[in-house]
Parts: structure tokens; sequence; C-alpha cells
């Protein structure tokens, strides 16, 4: 469901409201009927305790592959919220390539690119893990690792492995 709500003082309340009524004039009636139902029967607290459990074991897994396949260097962020990880590649390789690569592989992830409002020196990448399996996830981050060491890999001074580095930050 796309329904939610916002409290704002009553200046940006109605600058709010204006914006959403440019976008588009209602949530569906019926889909704001059924959520009303949903919470008035007190059905919200027996759904978070039956996928609460699900989506806490999806981002643990996706975690811990994180931690056990990505190259030095790679950074991560540890969601307390939603259903992503926003990874942060080295800004001293190019992965221009990647995403292609990527759905080559059979696995898609969204560009940081799209979630920034202007450029940074930092590749970005949102992964994910609400619809995966567990092992969906750990095979897509290996997947990705490995893509994303290979890139790292090619662009390595001659006599080093990218295995063996060891980030300074």
């Amino acid at each position: 469901l796309r329904l939610g709500y916002v409290v704002a003082p009553p200046p940006l309340n109605r600058r709010l409201l204006s914006l959403r009524r440019a976008n588009d004039l209602c949530s569906p009636p019926l889909l704001q009927l059924a959520l009303a139902d949903f919470l008035e029967r007190g059905m919200m607290r027996r759904h978070l305790r039956r996928v609460l459990p699900i989506y806490r074991e999806r981002r643990d897994t996706m975690l811990a592959a994180l931690q056990r396949f990505m190259p030095a260097g790679v950074r991560w962020t540890e969601p307390h919220g939603g259903f992503c990880t926003w990874l942060t590649l080295p800004a001293d390789h190019a992965f221009d390539d990647l995403q292609q690569a990527a759905l080559r592989a059979g696995w898609a992830f969204a560009p940081g690119e799209a979630f920034l409002s202007r450029p940074t020196r930092h590749k970005h990448l949102r992964l994910s893990f609400g619809s995966q399996t567990p092992a969906n996830i750990r095979h897509g981050v290996e997947v990705l690792a490995g893509l994303i060491a290979a890139r790292m890999q090619e662009q390595a001074p001659a006599g080093y492995d990218v295995r063996d580095w060891t980030p300074l930050v």
C-alpha cells in the first residue's frame, strides 16, 4: 500500500497539500478504507509480529554477506528501518559498466545517482533486501562483490591483489 500521512506546521502543511494535489488528486478511496479498517481492528501489531522477523533476517543476511564478500574499501550502511542498504564504492576506481555487468549476471541494483541531488566523488549503490530470500541475497551480494573486485583488480597497480588490501579508514 502506498498510503501515508504528514504532521507539519500549518504553512508547510498547506504547501505540501498543494504539491500532493499537483501529483495526483487523492489516494484511492478503497485503499484508504481498507487501511483504516486494518488499523481500527488492531491488525497492525499482529502483522508486525509476523513480518519483522522475516525482514530482520533478510537485513542481517545482507549485512553478513556484505561483510563476507565485499572487497576492502567498499562501505555500506546498516539500516535501522526500511528495506535497503547504501553501498559506497572507492572513489579512486571507475565502475562505469558495473550496472550493465550486474544485469548481464542476472542481478540489479539502483544506482545511487537516482537518489542524489548533486554528483559526488564516490559511486553509490542502493541494494534492496525486502523482497528477496536469504539465499538470493547471499548469492546476489557474492556476484556483485565479484564484479566490484574484478573492476578494482583491473585498475590496481601491477603486482597488487585487491583481496589482500586492508582499508585505512
